[in-house]
């Protein structure tokens, strides 16, 4: 789940589902990631960027494995596992709630390497696997490759973010 690219209350429904008739559109009952990934793994991507209160309501279901669905009166229970990436400036600032960021272990933070070094042994497969990808997103099928300057100039570029810097580029 990316949690930048939802709103608030669109998070916590994701999340946590909800009940029919919880509220105006809700017209059926709905799971949530958490209980849909039961027995499995949820990844939580640009957590620094989630609200601090549904911050604060993910860490008690992670601690009690266990939570109330919007609109429901019983305990929805489970048992996952949870993994998270935030950017280095979010858990620098402080946006992350402290006991959830030691809950989801990120005193074990992983720095990244630039894209560029962490590509460089089959650039041109990534860059067409990518390309494919940002095209398919796009509506436009067919085969797309680059030719050599374009694949040098790309080469070329300092990524300092990820694959979604290359897709914007891309696109």
């Amino acid at each position: 789940l990316n949690c930048v690219g939802l709103s608030e209350t669109l998070l916590e429904s994701e999340l946590f589902g909800h009940s029919k008739g919880a509220f105006t559109d809700a017209t059926e009952n709905k799971k949530g990631l958490l209980k849909a990934a039961d027995e499995g793994t949820v990844f939580l991507d640009e957590l620094g960027k989630m609200p601090e209160h549904m911050q604060a309501k993910l860490l008690k279901a992670i601690e009690e494995k266990e939570f109330h669905r919007k609109g429901d009166e019983k305990m929805t229970i489970i048992d996952v596992r949870f993994i998270a990436a935030a950017q280095p400036d979010d858990l620098e600032k402080g946006k992350i709630i402290p006991d959830l960021k030691y809950r989801l272990g990120f005193p074990d933070y992983i720095p990244m390497q630039p894209l560029n070094e962490r590509l460089s042994f089959e650039f041109s497969l990534i860059f067409s696997r990518v390309l494919k990808n940002v095209s398919l997103s796009m509506g436009i099928e067919g085969k797309f490759s680059l030719n050599n300057e374009a694949e040098s100039i790309l080469k070329n570029i300092d990524y300092e973010g990820n694959f979604r810097e290359l897709e914007n580029i891309l696109r």
